[in-house]
């Protein structure tokens, strides 16, 4: 009975530590400020605020020059990138 809640431990932070792993490096707080999101709120949690955040190297835009744009369409020229 005492493996559970430590199964549930490990369980919980190799989650939070795959998804900072993939995704931290791209949002703007980076790995470690992902992973204690995650860690303080659940992994689900900061997976939102991290899909929330503005990326690290946003793409921009190619034909008009934002460096801005974040999406695949651009809003100030309205190409896609």
């Amino acid at each position: 009975m005492n493996l559970l809640p430590s199964l549930g431990i490990f369980l919980y932070l190799t989650i939070a530590f795959l998804f900072c792993w993939t995704e931290g490096k791209r949002s703007i707080i980076g790995f470690w400020g992902s992973l204690i999101a995650c860690i303080i709120i659940t992994p689900i949690g900061g997976v939102l605020l991290v899909w929330a955040l503005p990326k690290k190297n946003p793409p921009g835009c190619v034909h008009c020059g934002n460096k801005y744009n974040e999406a695949e369409y651009c809003g100030i020229c309205g190409k896609n990138i």
